[in-house]
């Protein structure tokens, strides 16, 4: 699952992106945020252009959102899975 999270740094977008998340991690996907950063992207429609990014125009990250996608990612397991937990549903701000 590609290009999704052009969204605010809001508590309502924060639920949105962990909703997404457990989702795809309930059916194994794999997901890749939309935009590192704002580099003026004639592709992007959103309004203001950096809602897409993780750093607003001044430099200072998106807390909120680097939040919701920040959690532990196992890169090598033993033997074969039977479940993923998503670890964020207990953390708040």
């Amino acid at each position: 699952m590609t290009e999704f999270g052009s969204m605010p740094d809001t508590e309502i977008a924060q639920g949105e992106i962990r909703r997404v998340l457990k989702e795809a991690d309930k059916y194994w996907q794999s997901w890749f945020w939309w935009q590192y950063k704002y580099y003026q992207d004639s592709t992007s429609s959103t309004s203001p252009p950096w809602e897409q990014s993780l750093y607003y125009p001044n430099g200072t990250t998106q807390e909120k959102k680097i939040f919701a996608l920040s959690y532990p990612y196992a890169y090598a397991i033993c033997g074969t899975p039977i479940s993923q937990t998503y670890a964020l549903n207990t953390y708040t701000l």
